[in-house]
């Protein structure tokens, strides 16, 4: 009974230990050191420490025992089983782990104080010997960057950091951070895109028992203190997110506990307000996953939560305004967007030819500007922006389009026009609307011709003319004119001949002028010369004193060719001041030309009107003195001219036949040409179109042949379009045809027409649907791309940034094609792009750079692969994943 009573008493005891072991291995994984990480993917990576499987536990009649050991376990995501990582020899306090790629690097503490580093370059499978690092450290942190490896620590009331190139795991010599009268501990560290190291750390006071999270960067320390409490501060952590630094604590007190972070837009800089979140449970970590803020809690389990934070407002863009026209100097964005604390405005400037992002800091004020570094080309842009916390994005502002122009207005065309002592200034400018001054003085224009004309006093001797021209967008462009002004010489203005007249050579025409004689001492009947070309003639004007004014016939020399000559009309007073006035004369000397050609026929298809090519560079065809003949028919009608032809309307239709015709043409000054005659061809009635042969309405062919037959006395041509548009264009040698065209893959609706001389058509359709493509003779065969832009790989194919690296696009067609490659961003903004021209198979490359030479973030990046060949395009899409 006395052993049967033992066993039971062992059994129980046994019972009790195991459920004590459960129940306190429970407490211990709440309350042992726990690290909360992403993978590349996203997944989140959890590490803690757990007594070794050897801790056995103190019951009443058991002698108690001490943990031996300590092991790191690890889940590769919330749901993953956990899994050892490494088993220590003796118990460990506090430990940080970083991994890059396939490294991991582990350091902890152990109960006496010593601090070691061990690492393993293949995915943990086995870990190099201890390295010691201090005899007097604990809760150290860990990380790493571009072959960089930093570790900071707590020793005594301080914090010492030191650093490495992790690939030789020589250390420098550690360096103390102290502050006078505080106890410093709790370590996070934390490397950005540009290795500027970052270290947050808790302090108190000894004296007043005020506790701060502090931040400092490495490079040069100077302390900024985020918080202040004299609760006690605990859970420190920080985190390098896409576009901000993060850190984040919890304040404990009365056993309640509240959580608050802080924010840096500008690498560590300058912090914003400590904000506070609704999270009281003990806080693991905050991490950003899938574009929101999360929280990681352990009680009572592992929990990932998202917080809901503020929406942010849209912000308003003030400057550009819509449909403004701006020079691109100076170019600049104005915007108003309240908030107390640093943001990030996102601007988005695009037009055809160009794409412009651009990620600015913005100080805490309510209007903010931002002037663009480049220069724009001439167009149409549109600009949109948004605001970026550090975490939350606001939605895009109201798009603002607007036009940049810098090209100045000229004045295209000045004529000054002087009579008396006033002077007239007009002309045309090259847009509107634009605001002109003369002297200063403004000068309405005319919207419709962009035109200006305006009246100005002359004084005697120069005057001088300043023009002063303004766009919309403000260039300014500055032209000046002169005009010298002696009120004692006669003032001519030619009447007659006009701008616009034209004469034939040797013929005698009208001159008149008009005469101002401020001071009165031209005789009567005084002769004035003139000037032709240079060659003054023996014909003379005369001045008549009551008209004031000069009046004459001249005759105009007969060798003048046609064209447009200058000439001068000269006139003395009897004090010998000699007035003089210029004009033009265009001389037309040739009859209007016939563009048919003499016996050759002419086909019309109206039975109304006949059309005449005809040409006349001088003073135009006269209608009226054009004389159009068609022999063995009494005709009647009118005679028109419209753009270089003659119309000729007949009052009763003409029967179709072959008739000839005699055409006399005259133009408007009397020259008049030799009779041309020709054969016309009056036919109207359309060619007869038959097709040969027998289609089908389904295909497995790419090519058909079409063959039909043209019944008309005149057969001309044959035009043939698929679905509308225009395949084959070819000349009938006879009556019959036979042609080969390509389809396309789908649907054929196929026109045929026939013209015959006289333009009259005639047409027949059909219809095919044509199905000679398969999967295995699809246009695309092959495309693949890798590895990721920024792989470490050498000698990949193309020219690459930096150090070889990139990533390529392999394809392979199935004919030669243009291929056209695109990588977009996930808001939808084109970043790179990629034309070739007809291949078959090639390599590629993509340097990871965007259009702006801006290297890409880390992201996923949609792209389009398309390759067009014979009309048909075909299209693979993928995604592209860039990771540093």
């Amino acid at each position: 009974m006395l052993e049967l009573a033992q066993a039971m008493f062992i059994k129980r005891t046994a019972l009790i230990l195991a459920i004590l072991a459960l129940m306190l291995f429970g407490q211990a994984l709440a309350s042992l050191d726990h690290k909360i990480d992403l993978d590349p993917l996203g997944n989140v990576q959890h590490f803690w420490l757990a007594p070794s499987a050897s801790t056995s536990l103190g019951i009443e009649g058991l002698a108690p025992s001490t943990v031996e050991g300590t092991a790191l376990k690890f889940s590769k995501s919330v749901f993953a089983e956990p899994q050892t990582l490494f088993s220590f020899s003796q118990e460990v306090l506090s430990y940080d782990i970083e991994i890059d790629r396939t490294k991991f690097y582990l350091a902890y503490a152990t109960q006496d104080s010593d601090l070691y580093l061990i690492h393993s370059w293949d995915n943990g499978q086995t870990f190099s010997p201890p390295l010691l690092l201090s005899e007097q450290g604990t809760n150290p942190a860990l990380a790493v960057k571009d072959d960089r490896l930093y570790v900071a620590w707590e020793e005594k009331e301080g914090i010492h950091f030191s650093q490495s190139e992790y690939s030789a795991m020589n250390f420098i010599e550690s360096e103390p951070l102290l502050i006078t009268g505080e106890a410093l501990s709790a370590p996070a560290l934390s490397i950005d895109d540009l290795n500027e190291t970052g270290l947050a750390f808790l302090s108190k006071n000894s004296y007043t028992d005020l506790e701060r999270v502090i931040y400092t960067s490495l490079a040069s320390p100077e302390p900024k203190v985020l918080y202040e409490s004299h609760d006690n501060l605990i859970n420190l952590g920080i985190r390098n997110l896409s576009e901000s630094l993060l850190v984040f604590w919890q304040k404990e007190y009365m056993e309640r506990r509240e959580t608050y972070f802080c924010l840096s837009l500008d690498k560590g800089q300058s912090f914003g307000r400590a904000k506070r979140l609704e999270l009281d449970k003990e806080l693991l970590g905050l991490i950003f996953s899938k574009g929101k803020l999360c929280a990681v809690t352990a009680s009572p389990e592992l929990t990932i939560e998202e917080i809901e934070l503020p929406a942010l407002a849209a912000p308003e863009i003030l400057f550009p305004r819509d449909h403004a026209v701006l020079k691109s100097s100076g170019l600049k964005v104005v915007y108003a967007f309240l908030s107390n604390d640093p943001f990030l405005c996102k601007i988005e400037l695009l037009s055809d030819a160009s794409t412009f992002d651009q990620l600015i800091s913005s100080p805490t004020q309510e209007n903010h500007s931002y002037n663009f570094p480049v220069e724009f080309t001439d167009g149409n842009y549109s600009l949109k922006i948004h605001i970026f916390d550090g975490i939350n994005r606001s939605p895009d502002s109201q798009t603002v389009r607007f036009k940049i122009d810098n090209i100045p207005p000229q004045v295209q065309s000045l004529e000054a026009q002087r009579e008396e002592k006033l002077l007239t200034l007009k002309g045309n400018i090259s847009e509107f609307p634009a605001w002109l001054t003369i002297n200063g003085q403004s000068v309405s224009l005319e919207a419709s011709r962009a035109y200006f004309e305006s009246e100005f006093a002359l004084a005697p001797g120069e005057n001088n003319f300043t023009l002063a021209l303004r766009d919309e967008a403000g260039n300014i462009s500055v032209s000046t004119e002169e005009a010298y002004y002696n009120p004692a010489v006669p003032e001519i203005t030619v009447l007659k001949p006009r701008e616009n007249d034209w004469f034939k050579p040797d013929s005698a025409i009208l001159i008149e002028a008009r005469v101002c004689d401020l001071q009165g001492d031209i005789e009567d009947e005084t002769e004035a010369k003139i000037t032709i070309n240079n060659q003054t003639l023996e014909d003379t004007l005369v001045y008549d004193q009551l008209e004031s004014n000069l009046f004459g016939f001249i005759s105009l020399p007969a060798e003048l060719g046609d064209g447009r000559y200058s000439g001068t009309i000269t006139l003395s007073d009897r004090s010998g001041n000699e007035g003089q006035a210029n004009f033009f004369l265009n001389i037309d000397g040739s009859p209007p030309k016939i563009i048919q050609a003499a016996g050759e026929a002419c086909f019309t298809n109206s039975q109304s009107s006949l059309v005449i090519p005809a040409v006349d560079s001088g003073a135009g065809i006269d209608p009226s003195g054009t004389l159009i003949i068609l022999f063995g028919i009494s005709m009647e009608g009118a005679v028109s001219v419209e753009a270089q032809k003659i119309i000729f309307e007949v009052e009763t239709p003409l029967p179709e036949g072959t008739y000839e015709v005699e055409v006399i043409t005259r133009d408007k000054v009397g020259n008049v040409g030799e009779p041309i005659a020709f054969c016309l061809v009056v036919d109207a009635t359309p060619p007869e179109l038959t097709l040969l042969g027998s289609y089908e309405s389904n295909t497995l062919k790419d090519k058909i042949v079409v063959q039909g037959k043209v019944v008309d006395q005149n057969p001309c041509s044959v035009n043939i379009y698929n679905n509308q548009k225009k395949i084959e264009s070819f000349a009938l040698s006879g009556n019959s045809f036979s042609k080969e065209i390509s389809l396309f893959q789908g649907s054929n609706n196929i026109l045929i027409e026939a013209l015959d001389r006289s333009n009259n058509t005639a047409s027949a359709n059909l219809s095919t649907f044509a199905n000679f493509a398969s999967a295995s003779s699809s246009l695309i065969q092959n495309c693949i791309h890798g590895p990721n832009p920024f792989s470490p790989a050498k000698n990949l194919p193309g020219a690459f940034a930096s150090n070889g690296k990139g990533m390529v696009f392999t394809y392979s067609l199935s004919e030669p094609a243009d291929i056209k490659i695109r990588i977009y961003d996930l808001t939808g903004t084109l970043i790179w792009t990629k034309d070739i021209n007809h291949q078959t198979s090639g390599v590629t490359a993509w340097s990871g750079v965007d259009a702006f030479g801006q290297v890409a973030r880390n992201g996923i990046y949609p792209y389009i692969f398309s390759a067009t060949s014979g009309g048909a395009t075909e299209i693979k899409r993928g995604k592209i994943m860039v990771y540093q």
